[in-house]
């Protein structure tokens, strides 16, 4: 989703971030929802969030799970990770992608720096029941209509992205200029499972940059700055 640069702290021990998009937005990890109401996700916009989201390229909704839907996301990840192993793509699923020639280790210098900027496991929602009953809940789907003002919308993937200890940092970057398509209502969402924090490294966004956006990329490697130049 070209459009917003953005990257987490040069230096963390524990960074999650999210795609960025033409236009992008992230739902942070929620505590107590404000109203009390337990189980119900917080997927209801405000013109003032849509109008922020199409301005400054993302918008951050507070309380969106309550505790128990917090829980239930937790333990279904976890469920995913273990059946999935050490296999980043599904590989039982009746898909034809998993007949293409596919490296999960590459051996070059910038590959090995980029897989140790993190532990990504891709699709999960096509070998999980409870993953995919999660990822294509109709209000996310809602949520990401409004914000675009479009009239539906389709699953291009999920990504879920482990930050481990001592991890390599994550470079500013675009995302969309790696994916198959390109469209200007491509969009993200990024649901935080722990806490994301200054020092634990949260994400970051320019805001305004989806305005200018390009498909040219520099890549996730040594240099943080890669992009500006």
């Amino acid at each position: 989703m070209a459009g917003i640069i953005r990257g987490p702290r040069p230096v963390s021990l524990s960074e999650s971030y999210n795609g960025d998009g033409r236009r992008v937005f992230v739902i942070r990890r929620p505590g107590v929802r404000q109203d009390g109401k337990a189980g119900w996700m917080n997927a209801k916009l405000t013109r003032e969030q849509i109008e922020q989201y199409r301005e400054e390229g993302f918008v951050v909704v507070h309380d969106f799970l309550s505790p128990e839907e917090l829980g239930e996301w937790r333990a279904a990840l976890d469920e995913a990770l273990r059946v999935r192993g050490d296999l980043a793509l599904p590989r039982t699923t009746d898909n034809p992608l998993n007949d293409a020639p596919r490296q999960d280790s590459p051996n070059d210098a910038a590959a090995d720096f980029y897989q140790s900027v993190f532990i990504q496991r891709v699709n999960l929602w096509m070998d999980n029941p409870r993953m995919k009953e999660l990822i294509l809940d109709p209000r996310i789907g809602k949520m990401a209509c409004d914000l675009e003002g479009i009239d539906a919308i389709r699953v291009w993937h999920d990504q879920t992205l482990i930050k481990a200890p001592w991890a390599n940092p994550t470079a500013w970057h675009l995302d969309n200029p790696y994916w198959s398509f390109h469209d200007e209502h491509a969009i993200s969402i990024w649901v935080a499972l722990d806490d994301a924090t200054l020092e634990n490294g949260c994400l970051w966004f320019l805001p305004g940059t989806q305005k200018k956006r390009s498909w040219e990329n520099s890549g996730i490697g040594h240099n943080m700055s890669e992009l500006f130049k």
